[in-house]
């Protein structure tokens, strides 16, 4: 396989897999994904880019040769031959994400999902609410999944052969067949206590996190999220300490702290531009809330990532 030295586009572009296949969903391997990429051409160019990205889309990975030391937010994750990998969909992809392709040592079988398939197929299909998070917002990796390749290889055979003149039944059983092995990986995930089963308290946290996604900035009070979740501020702020450890503001501060370290890593908008869209009214005021809940200044971070690519 030829080494990968750039991703064309500019910071920030997005390289959605799936709208270029066409598809809600897709079962690649990394040779797979490497080829629909170099066939779209947008892999090209010379030397490194540091550039940061954002995948929109959620995966599932199982890796089934190898290992690889995965680079996120300061964190190295060590993937081995059987573990699981769910990345979020909306992500931030940096080097360490897109150099795999250069390891020959390692491979994996990927389920990529649109937040549409997730929306419509995963939301009511007896997946546990922490499942649904770590698709929508939360890394999680898994350890020691070896029951699970068969399964992963069945599905990707399946993919592969329905293809062609793909009718509605086939579509149909390619979209249970999927559905089913994500039930497999929830069920592994929730008997090794990697995450809980059904809780309406978890189901609670997606919806506060589906409200925040909706308007996310710093003017929308706990008050608000409150009367939409139709349960009092002092409801709401037991759940989410009971589940996160931090009060429902700390939560809603996280997600958009989230929120603004990829609009600085993976957008040309100037930090007012960025204080701005998050609805802080003065640019003081957004450094101040930027250092006091990532401990360092705007300009500290992205010096920081500059000089690392570890996000």
């Amino acid at each position: 396989m030829d080494k990968i030295n750039n991703v064309k586009g500019d910071k920030g572009d997005k390289v959605d897999l799936l709208k270029l296949l066409g598809q809600e969903f897709a079962v690649l391997g990394k040779k797979d994904t490497y080829k629909i990429l170099l066939e779209n051409n947008v892999l090209n160019g010379e030397g490194a880019n540091m550039y940061y990205d954002v995948n929109p889309n959620a995966s599932i990975a199982y890796v089934t040769k190898g290992s690889y030391d995965l680079k996120v937010n300061d964190k190295t994750y060590t993937l081995q031959e059987g573990d699981v990998i769910i990345v979020p969909a909306r992500y931030v992809r940096n080097s360490s994400f897109r150099q795999v392709f250069n390891n020959d040592n390692v491979d994996y079988i990927n389920i990529v999902l649109s937040p549409e398939f997730i929306q419509e197929y995963l939301m009511t299909s007896s997946i546990s609410p922490s499942f649904i998070a770590s698709l929508k917002r939360e890394l999680l990796v898994a350890h020691s999944f070896y029951k699970m390749e068969d399964y992963m290889k069945s599905l990707k055979d399946l993919y592969e052969k329905s293809k062609e003149n793909l009718t509605d039944l086939d579509n149909h059983l390619r979209i249970q067949s999927v559905i089913y092995i994500i039930r497999k990986i929830n069920e592994y995930l929730i008997h090794k206590t990697y995450i809980r089963k059904t809780d309406r308290r978890d189901e609670i946290i997606n919806k506060l996190h589906d409200l925040f996604i909706e308007n996310p900035t710093i003017n929308y009070s706990i008050e608000q999220y409150s009367q939409k979740l139709f349960i009092s501020k002092y409801i709401l702020n037991k759940i989410t300490k009971e589940i996160k450890g931090l009060t429902a503001k700390e939560l809603i501060n996280k997600w958009l702290m989230y929120e603004i370290r990829r609009d600085l890593l993976t957008n040309d908008l100037i930090v007012k531009e960025i204080a701005v869209k998050y609805g802080f009214s003065e640019s003081t005021n957004f450094s101040k809330f930027f250092k006091r809940n990532e401990k360092v200044s705007v300009r500290e971070y992205l010096k920081k990532f500059e000089e690392t690519d570890l996000y």
